[in-house]
């Protein structure tokens, strides 16, 4: 219950015992590109057509960055790294808001440092948590670390690569562009990583809020 009172998650109306009654949440994912059908076999984009417009998706990756911003920042339980969250598990509401459907990919960084304690490595490989969050190799202990060897934003913006970039249009597009190419390059191995990940964060957040004020 650590995120019991987050914006970000399904509000819970009640309860029975270990039974929760939560808010209802309408569209539980972002995009699903693992159907197989006649129509994705003719048109394989079709998984977009339901999308709502590029302002609204805006919207929600906003919500999508603040919540990154969010687990990495958590002040009471430290923090949080997305091991296994991606598009299937974010949701939003009818305004457009982000919530996450299932919380059981975001692990705490208490739980890296015990999976850490003890494992041999002598090379990255060796420290793969899960599919998101491989760690750090120590080369001087051979002993993996509880740090990432990619940022949390890493992931996040291929998943809004995906959902915004193929219909954006110019010059935002461009700039879009160049904010993802940042992004990929984030690595926490290297000198100046966290002021990189703020700004290349605080960048995307600007120009989404920019284009949404732009055409309103």
């Amino acid at each position: 219950m650590i995120f019991y009172d987050s914006s970000f998650l399904p509000k819970v109306r009640g309860f029975c015992g270990n039974i929760y009654a939560v808010e209802h949440v309408r569209n539980t994912h972002l995009y699903n590109k693992n159907t197989s059908s006649l129509v994705r076999f003719f048109f394989p984009n079709s998984y977009r057509w339901g999308y709502p417009s590029w302002q609204q998706r805006a919207n929600i990756a906003i919500g999508l960055l603040e919540f990154v911003l969010a687990v990495y920042q958590h002040t009471t339980e430290g923090m949080f790294y997305l091991c296994s969250l991606d598009e299937s598990v974010i949701g939003y509401t009818n305004q457009f808001d982000v919530k996450l459907t299932d919380l059981s990919g975001i692990v705490p960084r208490n739980t890296l440092l015990r999976y850490s304690k003890g494992v041999h490595c002598t090379q990255n490989n060796a420290c793969t948590y899960a599919k998101y969050c491989a760690l750090q190799c120590n080369n001087d202990t051979n002993t993996c670390t509880t740090d990432l060897k990619r940022p949390n934003l890493h992931h996040i913006c291929a998943v809004l690569d995906e959902y915004l970039y193929f219909d954006t249009h110019n010059p935002t597009r461009t700039e879009l562009l160049q904010l993802f190419r940042r992004c990929y390059k984030l690595d926490n191995r290297n000198e100046n990583a966290e002021m990189e990940h703020a700004l290349v964060l605080n960048d995307l957040k600007s120009l989404l809020w920019k284009q949404i004020h732009s055409t309103s």
